[in-house]
C-alpha cells in the first residue's frame, strides 16, 4: 500500500534549525513565546478560583468568623481533592507471564525467578469506592440537599455561638460546595494528567529494572554452563552434555530480534477473531518494543529504519505502535521528526490510535511547535480518509486535534464529517 505522504525525508531547514538549537536540560521547561503547557493554565485556573474562595470566606465575614471559616473551606478543599483523586486513578492491565515454549524447563524455572509487578491495590479500592459512591449518590439523589444541609449546620452553629442574632447557614453552604467542588475538580485532573503519567513512568523504570535484572542472571547462568564444559572437557570426559544444558548455550536473541518478533507477532494478530483478545496482544506487542527503547535495547532511530524496511511486507505497525509508546513515556528531542517518518506508514487503527496518542503528548509537553501543525495535520486527515477507521480512532484523533489547538491556536481542518 503506497502512503501518499512522504514522511521519509526530513527538510534540510527544520534539521539545519534543530542543530543549532541548544539542548535543554532535562526537566526544563520550554521557552517558546505565547505558548503555555496545560500545566500553567490548570494551575492558573485553580489559583485564581482558589485565591476568589478564600477572599469571600474570610472578607465576607466578621474577622472573629474569618479563620474558622477558613480552616472549613480548607477541610472542604482537601475532601474533594481526595475523592477526585479516587475518582481519577488510571486502571492497571498486567499481562500474566507465559512460559517460554523454547525454555522446557522454564515453568519450573519461573516459579524460583523473581518478579515484580504492579501494586494494584489502590486501583482496586478506587474501582469499588467509585462504583460505591455513585450507586449511592444516584439511589439517594433526593437526600443529597439535606445533607449538604446537615454537614453545614455543623460550621453555623460554631459561628453563630458568638453571635445567635444571625443566620450563618447560608454562608456555610456556600463554603462547603463551593471549595469540595473546586478539591474535587483539582483533584481528578491532577491525577488524570499529571499522577497517571508518574505511575506509568514509575512502572516502566521498575520493569526495566526487572529485565536489567533478568539480563543479568541470564549470563550468569551462561557463564556457570561455559564452566561446566570447560570443565567436563579438561577431565578428558566426551564431553556430552545433558540435553537442557545443550539448550541453555544457545545464544539469546537480541534485542532486535525481539524487537522483530514483536512485530511479527503483532501482524500476526491480525488474524484473531476476537477484537478485546486482538488488540490485548497488539498492545503487549507493542509494549514490549516500547520498553527495548526505555531500557536502552534499541534505538527509535533503528526502530524507523526497520519499519521502513518491514513496510514491504506489511509489518511495521507493531515497529510503528512501540515508537510511539517509547515517545509517550519518554519524549525526547527530535522525536515528532521520527514520529511523521513512519506515521504515514500506519495501516491499522491500533497503530495509529498510538501515534495520535504520542501526538498529544508532545503537543502537549510543547515539545512540537506551530511550524509542525501542517505536516501533523495531513497525516490525521489520511487516518481519516481511510476505509478502516473506526470510532475509538475517530474520537482520539478529535481529541488529538484539540490537543494541537489549544497548545498552538491554530484550527485544524480535518474531515470529521
Amino acid at each position: 500500500m503506497q502512503d501518499p505522504i512522504d514522511s521519509g525525508t526530513v527538510p534540510a531547514e527544520t534539521s539545519t534549525k534543530n542543530n543549532k538549537t541548544k539542548k535543554m536540560k532535562k526537566g526544563d521547561a520550554p521557552k517558546a513565546s505565547g505558548e503555555k503547557t496545560e500545566a500553567q493554565y490548570i494551575l492558573r485556573i485553580f489559583s485564581v478560583m482558589l485565591i476568589i474562595g478564600i477572599v469571600g470566606t474570610c472578607f465576607w465575614i466578621e474577622p472573629k468568623h474569618a479563620m474558622l471559616g477558613l480552616i472549613w473551606a480548607l477541610a472542604c478543599f482537601v475532601g474533594g481533592s481526595a475523592l477526585g483523586f479516587i475518582f481519577g486513578i488510571p486502571k492497571v492491565l498486567q499481562a500474566k507471564q507465559a512460559a517460554d515454549p523454547k525454555k522446557p524447563d522454564s515453568a519450573a524455572g519461573d516459579s524460583a525467578e523473581y518478579r515484580q509487578q504492579v501494586n494494584t491495590n489502590l486501583t482496586e479500592i478506587s474501582d469499588w469506592l467509585t462504583k460505591m459512591i455513585v450507586g449511592v449518590t444516584l439511589v439517594n439523589l433526593k437526600e443529597m440537599p439535606p445533607f449538604i444541609k446537615k454537614v453545614s449546620l455543623v460550621l453555623a452553629n460554631a459561628m453563630s455561638k458568638s453571635d445567635p442574632s444571625r443566620d450563618f447557614l447560608p454562608y456555610a453552604v456556600a463554603v462547603s460546595v463551593y471549595f469540595a467542588v473546586l478539591g474535587f475538580l483539582f483533584g481528578y485532573l491532577m491525577t488524570r494528567l499529571y499522577l497517571a503519567a508518574a505511575f506509568a513512568r514509575a512502572d516502566i523504570d521498575a520493569s526495566s529494572q526487572n529485565a536489567l535484572s533478568g539480563d543479568i542472571a541470564s549470563i550468569r547462568s551462561e557463564l556457570s554452563v561455559l564452566a561446566d564444559v570447560v570443565k567436563s572437557k579438561s577431565g578428558g570426559e566426551s564431553g556430552n552434555l545433558p540435553e537442557n544444558t545443550r539448550k541453555s548455550l544457545v545464544p539469546s536473541p537480541s534485542p532486535q530480534d525481539r524487537a522483530r518478533a514483536a512485530a511479527e507477532n503483532s501482524l500476526k494478530a491480525n488474524s484473531i477473531q476476537d477484537e478485546k483478545q486482538r488488540i490485548a496482544e497488539k498492545d503487549k506487542a507493542a509494549n514490549e518494543i516500547a520498553t527495548l527503547v526505555v531500557t536502552g535495547g534499541i534505538t527509535k532511530d533503528w526502530l524507523i529504519e526497520e519499519a521502513e524496511r518491514q513496510a514491504v511486507k506489511n509489518g511495521q505497525d507493531g515497529l510503528i505502535a512501540g515508537l510511539s509508546l517509547a515517545i509517550n513515556s519518554k519524549p525526547e528531542e527530535g522525536d515528532l521528526e521520527r514520529l511523521l517518518r513512519v506515521a504515514g506508514r500506519a495501516l491499522w487503527p491500533n497503530a495509529q490510535h498510538k501515534v495520535c496518542v504520542a501526538l498529544i503528548k508532545l503537543f502537549s509537553s510543547s515539545s512540537a511547535r506551530k511550524e509542525d501543525v501542517p505536516r501533523v495535520e495531513r497525516v490525521l486527515k489520511e487516518y481519516l480518509l481511510r476505509p478502516t477507521l473506526d470510532k475509538p480512532l475517530k474520537d482520539r484523533i478529535i481529541a488529538t486535534a484539540a490537543v494541537i489547538t489549544r497548545s498552538t491556536s491554530i484550527p485544524l481542518n480535518l474531515p470529521f464529517d
